[in-house]
């Protein structure tokens, strides 16, 4: 259901949640386990790691190449890998490592068959606003879910961010990005959302630099809890979204859903999804 009432501001040990009394804690840390991809960080928001299994999409270790050929390079990379797994087991699985990540832009998976149906949850953080096409993106999470899995994102709220001066992402452009089959990111396209992103930076007084309008820096869509929960209840099932706000650390919308497509979903773009996109929508 469309979050429609006045929204309260509650402060619970320091963190102030905005919602509708939602028990959204729980169904994260009953139904998030298990083997689980992860974009974008550490996802730490709200979510125990302790049966988790983490494999990080998305991460790219250049440092290799940065460190060069050489024996020395070689030596420092060795001891950076080291680190990297000593902080990790350290810290749990919360901890972000580039090693054994799977390394691709989340938009191809419906062409890397191996990873369908791998993991039992697919989590995010401050990833979605970056896609160009958001349903398409979140087909492609669907796809690497298992059937009976969750998926769990938090997303920035724009009255929080330099997003503050832009209109919130309305379902109708969500749904027209994804009927025009966007599959690669459309540079006409980019500029249009790098100009409505800039006027909103500029006067919150953030520097906005060239390399920002293009993925993986644009934010291409706005987010808050409301159109956050019209667009998950327009593909998925069991949706519960809310705001969670902490000082200096979290202004985001969080959201966690069973990864099983609504059946009017999969009615209405059956044929489209499985002529444009190449699969095939089950429940």
């Amino acid at each position: 259901m469309i979050i429609s009432a006045i929204i309260i501001a509650k402060y619970i040990k320091g963190i102030i949640i905005l919602s509708n009394n939602t028990i959204i804690k729980d169904k994260i840390n009953i139904n998030i386990h298990g083997s689980i991809a992860r974009i974008g960080g550490t996802v730490n928001q709200m979510l125990l790691y302790k049966d988790c299994i983490v494999t990080d999409l998305n991460i790219k270790n250049l440092k290799k190449e940065l460190y060069g050929e050489t024996l020395f390079g070689s030596i420092r990379y060795m001891f950076d890998i080291l680190e990297q797994e000593i902080r990790f087991y350290r810290k749990g699985w919360a901890a972000v490592r580039d090693r054994k990540s799977i390394w691709c832009n989340i938009h191809d998976t419906l062409t890397l068959n191996k990873y369908s149906n791998k993991f039992d949850s697919v989590i995010s953080s401050n990833v979605l606003e970056h896609s160009y096409n958001v349903i398409f993106f979140l087909l492609n999470t669907w796809l690497i879910t298992k059937k009976d899995g969750w998926q769990f994102h938090t997303i920035p709220c724009n009255r929080y961010t330099f997003d503050k001066y832009r209109d919130t992402t309305k379902l109708e452009h969500f749904i027209s990005d994804f009927e025009k089959g966007l599959v690669v990111e459309d540079i006409k396209d980019a500029k249009i959302h790098f100009e409505d992103f800039k006027q909103s930076a500029n006067k919150d007084g953030w520097s906005v630099d060239d390399k920002e309008s293009c993925m993986p820096f644009l934010h291409y869509h706005v987010f808050d809890e409301v159109n956050t929960q019209e667009l998950i209840s327009y593909m998925f099932e069991d949706v519960t979204t809310d705001l969670l706000i902490e000082k200096d650390k979290y202004n985001d919308v969080i959201v966690i859903f069973k990864n099983k497509l609504r059946e009017e979903f999969i009615a209405k773009y059956y044929t489209l999804v499985k002529e444009m996109y190449g699969i095939e929508l089950t429940i």
